[in-house]
């Protein structure tokens, strides 16, 4: 709680550099990297939103490299092409042709629940100081849904980009666990969010695929929306 908009913003800093693409890769995967990662992200967007709302673009960015790091080769790739994969992947993630050493379903699971968090509504305790032998405080409650509708559509297109991707995917494991904070995505977007992902207003072009699994993802997300609420 003692932590300041500095720490945070140092914090993306060297989260980004663990994150981030490069063509050297340790031997084997280190799953507890991501992991952690997550962990803390998560922790600051529970407790520490009114940091997290000034820092929004650095962590659409970190959650976009979080998705990345998930993606596997496609089967039967070419060295060269295995090479081309594996260029797009954090130092910690060393992928092999089966796809033996990528990041796992309990990795998903983690990161759908940060994208969750991002839409919960959480309760902040403000004080004012001392005022007649007792301290004043105002408790508020928010959520980042609002100041998130700008952003969580560059975190989409990069779930669209890696699915359409020609030599990448993302096992249906993952994307099973994935779903829930895919759809909590979504809701952030909103219908305006959507509609700019459609169009091609919201930082990319979607081909004639990314638009059809797209059209099918939201889909879906209507559906469960209304699930038991008949």
């Amino acid at each position: 709680m003692s932590l300041q908009l500095v720490d945070v913003g140092s914090i993306c800093t060297f989260f980004s550099r663990l994150l981030a693409p490069t063509t050297e890769h340790d031997e084997a995967t280190s799953a507890p990297i991501f992991d952690t990662i997550v962990s803390v992200l998560t922790m600051l967007v529970r407790l520490r939103q009114d940091l997290v709302t000034a820092i929004l673009p650095h962590l659409t960015h970190l959650l976009r490299l979080l998705l990345a790091a998930l993606q596997v080769p496609r089967p039967h790739l070419g060295p060269r092409q295995l090479r081309e994969v594996s260029d797009r992947l954090p130092r910690f993630v060393s992928v092999r042709a089966d796809a033996t050493g990528s990041l796992d379903v309990d990795s998903a699971t983690i990161l759908a629940r940060l994208f969750s968090a991002l839409i919960s509504k959480t309760t902040a305790v403000q004080h004012f100081g001392r005022s007649a032998h007792k301290d004043t405080a105002a408790s508020t409650t928010t959520s980042l849904v609002k100041p998130l509708t700008h952003h969580a559509p560059a975190v989409l297109l990069t779930y669209l980009e890696i699915l359409s991707a020609p030599l990448s995917m993302l096992s249906l494991d993952v994307r099973n666990k994935l779903e829930p904070g895919i759809f909590a995505l979504c809701a952030a977007c909103g219908e305006r969010g959507r509609d700019s992902i459609m169009a091609g207003t919201a930082g990319a072009q979607l081909d004639s695929s990314s638009k059809l699994i797209f059209k099918t993802l939201w889909r879906d997300f209507e559906k469960q929306k209304y699930v038991g609420t008949g």
